[in-house]
């Protein structure tokens, strides 16, 4: 989706959102994912590494968070507020502890890089299980 346009600059949050969950469901084809409300405009700058840390975000849910693919699934949003937007996955799992999972984790790193790079902040709890992204809806 971020390639095949003419006019790249731009993308709406209902069309990206989607296209991200379907790429993952390829990919994981026995994961149950829910892609949720999704609002906004994302420019170029944004929408790049936002699926980046959505992609991997997701692709951990399915694989460490859900245990019974059958009943589990993961849940995802993208919403806006006052000029910031948060990116949310939830899933069914036990939850993980941030900064433990931090230390030795390539994958959170880079969302956690990525999130620098959007001036953004990662939050993480564990009842429910959710990893949310929160970050001006314009890149600065």
């Amino acid at each position: 989706m971020l390639y095949g346009r003419s006019d790249a600059s731009h993308f709406a949050a209902e069309e990206f959102l989607p296209a991200v969950c379907e790429t993952i469901r390829q990919l994981l084809p026995d994961a149950r994912i829910e892609c949720g409300i999704a609002r906004g405009v994302l420019s170029n700058d944004v929408a790049m590494p936002l699926a980046l840390i959505l992609n991997e975000l997701l692709t951990n849910a399915v694989k460490h968070g859900v245990k019974d693919h059958a009943r589990q699934g993961v849940r995802v949003n993208l919403t806006g507020e006052g000029g910031r937007l948060a990116l949310c996955v939830e899933d069914d799992g036990e939850g993980f502890d941030l900064e433990e999972v931090r230390k030795t984790s390539s994958g959170l790193q880079l969302v956690l890089g990525l999130a620098r790079q959007l001036h953004g902040t990662l939050y993480v709890t564990k009842n429910p299980s959710r990893a949310c992204l929160d970050f001006p809806a314009a890149k600065i």
